[in-house]
């Protein structure tokens, strides 16, 4: 039973958990945003990313001391921005509404230069905050699960060197073997054969579990130990209202 059950534990590690990951309190990801319309089309971020780092650094030299600059400042210090439109926005409350997210948000435009209002945003990220959810139920889980593995993992060598060794205890080397031997020794490495084979399946099951806590611990090293989601992206200005709120748009993330 205890086989059977870490076999479809890292099974469910793998599916559960989607590993074409993503994060937050890290904006610069997703470098490319996808949009299906006329007027937009792929957008390739990697600029604004490359300036927003830069940027980062040489407020932080020029600051010193002295209270955060203001937008004229920051615009008379800093080369051009690229990408005007796209803001970046930081929230911890949303709501579903409709295709997107209403929230609260922090808005800046250059680095700490922010100011707070409601929007709607498009295209949200589901997916990364339902990657975020299931790695805050199910690390504890991921990692026992992996401790069950590995002890699991020396279990089934020794029983592969256990069952190799009764064989060969019946037919040594250089004995032809008949009759009612043979077909005990036939048995035997039969079960050698058994055991070997779920040793390699728990050598798999194993990596398999490693491999999804590697991707998880990866992913959460991005919130800088939260423990609850925040969003943190790059997110267009549309220049519209859905009559009530500003939109933004993430467009659909991609690496």
């Amino acid at each position: 039973m205890l086989k059977i059950k870490l076999l479809i534990v890292g099974v469910m590690a793998g599916a559960m958990f989607c590993v074409a990951l993503p994060a937050a309190a890290n904006p610069l990801r997703f470098p490319t945003r996808a949009f299906y319309s006329a007027a937009e089309e792929d957008v390739d971020l990697r600029p604004l990313f490359a300036w927003w780092s830069a940027s980062q650094n040489v407020i932080a030299s020029s600051q010193g001391t002295n209270g955060p600059l203001t937008g004229e400042q920051l615009a008379r210090l800093l080369p051009p921005r690229p990408l005007e439109r796209w803001l970046h926005i930081m929230a911890t409350n949303f709501a579903t509404s409709g295709d997107g997210w209403t929230m609260a948000a922090s808005l800046e435009d250059y680095p700490g230069h922010a100011t707070n209002r409601a929007i709607f945003l498009k295209h949200p990220p589901g997916r990364d905050r339902v990657n975020f959810l299931w790695i805050q139920a199910n690390a504890a889980q991921i990692s026992l699960a992996i401790s069950n593995a590995q002890a699991e993992v020396q279990t089934s060598a020794a029983d592969v060197a256990a069952a190799r060794a009764r064989a060969q205890s019946f037919a040594p080397p250089g004995v032809l073997l008949t009759g009612d031997l043979a077909t005990t020794v036939g048995d035997l490495n039969n079960v050698v054969n058994e055991d070997f084979k779920y040793y390699k399946e728990s050598q798999r099951t194993l990596a398999n579990l490693q491999a999804t806590q590697q991707a998880m611990n990866a992913f959460v090293a991005e919130f800088d130990g939260d423990s609850f989601y925040k969003l943190d992206f790059f997110a267009l200005d549309t220049g519209f209202s859905n009559g009530v709120l500003p939109v933004f748009d993430l467009g659909e993330l991609r690496r």
